[in-house]
This record gives C-alpha cells, sequence and structure tokens, in this order.
C-alpha cells in the first residue's frame, strides 16, 4: 500500500457504502459506488502566503490527504489570479501542531500527453513546502458533497466451486480482477462455511453448503459495516507517466 510519505487523498466507502449481495452459482452482480474523502473542509477566507501569492479562494474544498500529520489538497481549478488556477495546491502542518502552516503545488494529474488521468491516486512523493501561508481558519464541508470522486465499478461473480471471483474497474479505465480464496472454512450454523475475502476482512462470504448429493454454492457477500480505506499504489513510467499497480482496502 501507499507509504505515509505519499501523497494519496484519503479515500474512504462510508459504513454501509456496500450493500449484502446475494449470488447463485455462476451469477454476476455490478456495484457501483463512489468513494468519499475521510473529511473534506472550506478556508473561511482566501488562502494567502506569507509573501503574499493568492494561492486558493475562500471555500475552496480542500480534501484530507493520508499520513501522519494534517495535510490537505485542493482538487478543483480555482478562478484566475489563483495559484490554484492552474495547480493543485496542498496545505500542511509541519511541526505537528495541528494547524496549517506551509504550501506546496502539484499537477493536476491529468495529462492527455502522458495518459496519466489518475488524479484520485497521486502517490507523489511529499516535497518540502514552497513557503510559510498565512493564518487560516478551516470548516468542515460534507464529504458527499466533494465535486470530484472516483467511480468504482465492482463485481462479483460466484463460481461453481464456490469460490468468489472480483473485478474492479476505476474511473471506466483501470481495471484489476482478484480471486477471493477459501481458507480455513468454518461451518457457522444451517449448512453454511464462512470464509474472509482480502485480508484484512474486507469481505465476509457465507457459502451455503447442501448435501454431498447436491451441493450448493449460493453465496452471500457482506461488507463491514465501518468506514473502508480504499488506497491505490502507482508506479512512475517514463516521461513523467504513471501506472496503477494495484488498489487496497482496510
Amino acid at each position: 500500500m501507499a507509504a505515509v510519505d505519499d501523497l494519496q487523498i484519503d479515500w474512504v466507502i462510508p459504513a454501509g457504502g456496500i450493500d449484502e449481495v446475494a449470488l447463485n452459482s455462476g451469477e454476476r452482480r455490478e456495484i457501483g459506488l463512489r468513494p468519499v474523502p475521510r473529511k473534506m473542509f472550506a478556508p473561511a477566507a482566501e488562502v494567502m502566503s506569507e509573501a503574499g501569492v493568492k494561492l486558493l479562494p475562500a471555500g475552496a474544498p480542500l480534501y484530507l490527504m493520508v499520513g501522519p500529520k494534517f495535510m490537505v489538497c485542493s482538487q478543483a481549478v480555482a478562478p484566475e489570479g489563483y495559484l490554484g488556477k492552474s495547480n493543485r495546491v496542498c496545505l500542511r502542518d509541519t511541526d505537528g501542531d495541528g494547524k496549517l502552516d506551509a504550501y506546496f503545488t502539484r499537477s493536476r494529474g491529468r495529462s492527455f500527453m502522458t495518459g496519466d488521468q489518475m488524479w484520485f491516486a497521486m502517490n507523489n512523493n511529499i516535497p518540502k513546502p514552497v513557503g510559510p501561508i498565512q493564518p487560516l481558519q478551516l470548516s468542515e464541508m460534507d464529504r458527499t458533497q466533494a465535486p470530484e470522486r472516483p467511480y468504482l465499478d465492482m463485481s462479483f461473480k460466484a463460481d461453481k466451486d464456490g469460490e468468489v471471483r472480483m473485478g474492479i474497474v476505476i474511473e471506466n479505465e483501470h481495471r484489476f480482477s482478484l480471486r477471493c480464496v477459501k481458507a480455513g472454512d468454518t461451518i457457522v450454523a444451517d449448512n453454511q462455511n464462512a470464509y474472509v475475502c482480502m485480508d484484512p476482512g474486507f469481505l465476509a462470504v457465507r457459502q451455503s453448503v447442501g448435501t454431498a448429493d447436491k451441493p450448493a454454492y449460493d453465496l452471500k457477500i457482506i461488507a463491514p459495516k465501518r468506514e473502508i480505506s480504499v488506497r491505490f499504489d502507482v508506479a512512475p513510467r517514463l516521461m513523467g507517466a504513471r501506472l496503477m499497480s494495484g488498489m487496497y482496502f482496510e
């Protein structure tokens, strides 16, 4: 997964965001969803550097980033006259006191020249700040109103052997396939086996056992009733392009 010194949006699937999926043997089901940032903020006034550079306007949505220190980044294009017009502006707490005190910039991750359109999966190293910022006040926003959220198309298929195949398509472009292998089946009740798919327990699978003469492979796939973190792993390529090599749920 992404290291804590990687620049990555803290995406989550809200609690209850994935409904229980019931499948018969050979059946396939798709679920579409959009993760939300774990938290989103807005500045009460325009964000300025100490040197007087206008970074972002008041109310600009700021997405919480992954990491041990408080850090947020912009996503939407700022109006003319702001540095956020052509750059993603990130604000960071450099001394760990809980207050944002410095800024740096990054590209928007939508390069049509290199094919790199993974704005939702940055995975850049966190650079040294460009400079300090003027004190600012933030208010927490409704994260479901985030203007930019990646689209995940998740598909589940019940194999004849009772296992589950899972496919994920991100933004209709990046594709991954996974197989949920049964491990340590346990009879739980009513002739059902149970196993966990994708540690640390992203999905639980309940499999109808049936009888020796007529095995049953009807499945129920159950997501945990908690927030699920979504992480992306991206590797650098030539000319600044990047290749997504995996995604993870926690």
